[in-house]
């Protein structure tokens, strides 16, 4: 493009296309050197636009004309024509003929025209390609900071599950499925404080095996455990989805039957006590019976009084023969 030394034919040519140029295009500005790094030629709209005299470029080092850092920034050049311009393209001749392109500011200052952050050329290509590597790093990282949002969510929604799995363990009694003592007080609170405030009925019913010792110590505890899991599985599958199936201890269970009035609670426990009278036990050749207290809530009553009221009923079954179902009297003014 351009020559190394301006003498001769070659460079009397190169230097009137350089001017060619330059004036053509006064936003580049071009240099030119000798073997030694000296200006040996400069574009005469470098001297209008900078306000440089040929005596004051010909001849010095392109280095001085430049700060460290080969073209990152230049010095300041004084100019009498205050002028503004926005960033600009400097084109320089290195010694061994290559083109270094500078993109420089023109400003306007007190002590006249600055040249201002100027950068090389192919450093703002190298910051380009870096920003748009940080760019894809970025987009890879969002990306990757998803995925683990992602995952972390399933594994929210797994341990939840497994946190319902172990609440639902803890409230369920191992041998008979059913709700162990610590659900049902729970669940027997929330039925009777709905019942007291929307006035709908609540029953529950008492159920008790009628001489299961006799079954543990005369066919084993394997046998009995076998009969307990059996009734079990008869009262979870002879209530609602909404009513409640608990294991008291032992052989007795208690029924809660929500917006159930006592005498529906009778035909319920009715129902239960033939099927348990039915059921076939693998290494239990006797059949079983049950007993079953029913009760009501009163308005009122806290949960105990209502226990022990279908305690009582449960009581009277056993004291008239077993294997029966007796419904509880309301309370009376005491009550």
């Amino acid at each position: 493009m351009t020559p190394s030394s301006p003498d001769g034919d070659r460079a009397e040519k190169g230097a009137r296309l350089l001017l060619a140029l330059a004036d053509a295009s006064p936003e580049v500005v071009l240099f030119a050197t000798d073997p030694d790094g000296r200006v040996a030629w400069h574009g005469a709209a470098a001297l209008r636009e900078l306000g440089l005299s040929p005596e004051a470029v010909l001849g010095r080092p392109l280095a001085e004309l430049l700060a460290e850092g080969q073209g990152d920034s230049l010095p300041p050049f004084r100019s009498d024509e205050a002028c503004r311009s926005g960033p600009r393209l400097l084109n320089l001749v290195a010694v061994d003929g290559s083109v270094v392109t500078v993109r420089a500011l023109l400003e306007s200052g007190p002590d006249g025209l600055l040249v201002a952050g100027a950068r090389l050329a192919a450093e703002e290509a190298r910051l380009g390609e870096e920003l748009l590597r940080l760019t894809n790093e970025l987009a890879t990282a969002n990306r990757e900071a998803v995925r683990r949002g992602r995952e972390l969510e399933r594994t929210l929604e797994r341990l939840r599950a497994a946190n319902e799995v172990i609440e639902k363990l803890a409230r369920t009694d191992p041998l008979t499925l059913l709700v162990n003592r610590r659900g049902l007080e729970e669940a027997i609170a929330h039925e009777r404080d709905r019942a007291e405030r929307t006035g709908e009925p609540l029953s529950v019913v008492a159920l008790d095996l009628d001489r299961f010792k006799r079954v543990n110590d005369t066919w084993g505890h394997a046998v009995g455990d076998r009969l307990l899991s059996a009734v079990g599985e008869a009262l979870r599958g002879g209530v609602r989805p909404y009513d409640v199936a608990a294991r008291m201890g032992g052989e007795e269970f208690l029924l809660v039957l929500p917006a159930t009035r006592r005498e529906r609670a009778a035909e319920v426990a009715e129902r239960l006590r033939a099927r348990v009278a039915e059921l076939v036990v693998e290494g239990l050749p006797e059949r079983v019976t049950s007993s079953a207290g029913v009760a009501e809530h009163a308005r009122g009553e806290t949960t105990e009084a209502l226990l022990e009221r279908a305690d009582a009923a449960l009581y009277e079954a056993k004291r008239l023969g077993r294997d029966r179902v007796v419904l509880a009297p309301p309370p009376g003014p005491a009550g």
